[in-house]
Order: C-alpha cells, then structure tokens, then sequence
C-alpha cells in the first residue's frame, strides 16, 4: 500500500511540474516570439543607422592677437539619404572652444555656441554664424547658392564657413586659436556627427 502511494504521489507531482512548466511557457512566449522578431525600422531610424559623414578638413583663420575669425568645415557624405539644401536652415552647429579673454589677459573659460545657418545671399548681426560656400562631386541634384536648391547627396562633399563676427562678440568670449575645438553638426533627418578635440589646421 505505501508503495502505491508513492508511486501515485510520484505520478501526480510530474503531472503538476508538468503544467507548470507549461503555464510558465505559455507566459513568456510571446515575449520571446517579440524577441526572434524585432519590430521595423522606421525610414527615419533606418537612415539615420545607415548614414555616415566623414571629416576631411578642419581649419581656422587666427588672427594677430590669436583669437579666431573664421572656422572651415569640410565634410564628406560617405553614404545616407540626400539632405535638401532648403533643409540647411534646421540643421543644427554647435561649436565648443577655449576663449582668449580680453586682449589675453582675462581668464579663458570654455564657451559652447549653437551656430545659426544663413543662405549665401544673407546678411546677418548675429555674433556667429555659418553658411554653406561650396561642393564637390556634387553631381546629382546640384546645390545652387544663389537659388537655394539643390540637395547634398551621397559621395559630394560641402565646406562650411563659421564667420565670427568681431563688432558683435565680446573680446572674452573670441575663440584662442592655440586652444582646441568641439563640433557637433545634427541634419534634420537626425543623422549626427560630433567631434571632440578638434585641432584645427591654421591658414
């Protein structure tokens, strides 16, 4: 008798560990169904993943006193969507430097600036700004300056010009030209590049 209720006992245990094992599978399963299957990219993420712009050039005019003037940007599509060029005005520069300080002697401190983009043909007051000057290889769907049309697509390269403008900056807050540079430049699609650490190349 106390052999069958063992046996017994044994029989209903492996039935309830079974139903658990069960039960408790069908819980996680949907979450592991979500797992094998990510959900899809939007356009904008799969841009953004397949988007890439490389440096080529990063150069500044120093002036007498070493505070800078202008800042050059060379910048190389190497693959992603095109970017309209009547687009430019929501892409975002933001440039961190070294200040000189007035005349050089007041204390530099690091000062970060989010730089406002004007078409070629635009005047502006602003302390700094930033405009597109020229292209290369810029084959498919020109950039015209003076139109404001065209787009930069794959494999064309744009150079940018930070203009500092020395009547509405305060001396303290010129960049040192001996000091190194942050920029971050964001596309309105999302696409990001950032670089820490700039040394600029004098001209």
């Amino acid at each position: 008798m106390g052999g069958f209720a063992t046996l017994a006992a044994f029989v209903f245990m492996s039935l309830l560990l079974t139903n658990v094992i069960n039960y408790t599978f069908s819980l996680f399963a949907p979450l592991i169904e979500v797992s094998n299957n990510p959900k899809e990219l939007s356009k904008e993420e799969f841009n953004i993943l397949n988007s890439e712009i490389e440096l080529l050039d990063f150069s500044i005019v120093s002036l007498p006193d070493h505070t800078v003037s202008e800042i050059y940007v060379q910048l190389k599509k190497v693959k992603g969507d095109y970017t309209l060029y009547d687009k430019f005005p929501k892409t975002d520069i933001i440039i961190s430097y070294l200040s000189r300080g007035a005349q050089g002697l007041s204390p530099s401190k690091t000062i970060t600036r989010w730089v406002p983009f004007k078409f070629a043909q635009q005047s502006s007051s602003d302390p700094v700004i930033w405009k597109l000057i020229s292209t290369e290889n810029d084959i498919l769907n020109p950039i015209s300056l003076s139109k404001n049309s065209g787009s930069w697509d794959e494999g064309e390269t744009i150079t940018l010009k930070i203009l500092f403008n020395d009547g509405n900056i305060k001396p303290y807050y010129r960049a040192n030209s001996n000091a190194f540079f942050s920029f971050v430049f964001s596309l309105p699609n999302g696409v990001l590049f950032t670089h820490n650490s700039l040394k600029p190349r004098v001209i």
